[in-house]
């Protein structure tokens, strides 16, 4: 997977501009960088679709977190049983998923 299959830029004329990445089936070590400079690569509100996911490791988990917490407005959607199966094990509940400003 390369970051223009990970990242797509969701804007258009009219509507409010957000960015989109999406999560590959296995957020683990050996694609946490990938994803990362994914989500640094895009601006303002992000929208994280996690609906591939299947595996989710530590370090995918503490990159979910930390997007979370970097003061922008972002959004997890669409997770599949796995990814949220994967983060109650890690013991990072559902009520955690979605930034401050974002709407759920």
């Amino acid at each position: 997977m390369t970051e223009s299959d990970t990242a797509r830029d969701e804007t258009s004329p009219g509507r409010d501009a957000s960015a989109e990445v999406v999560l590959p089936p296995r957020l683990e070590m050996r694609s946490v960088n990938e994803v990362a400079a994914a989500i640094r690569a895009t601006d303002g509100p992000l929208v994280v679709k996690a609906d591939r996911v299947e595996l989710v490791t530590s370090p995918g988990a503490q990159l979910l977190l930390a997007t979370l917490r970097c003061g922008r407005e972002v959004k997890i959607v669409e997770p599949s049983a796995a990814f949220l199966d994967c983060l109650a094990l890690l013991g990072i509940g559902p009520d955690r998923l979605n930034s401050e400003g974002a709407t759920p």
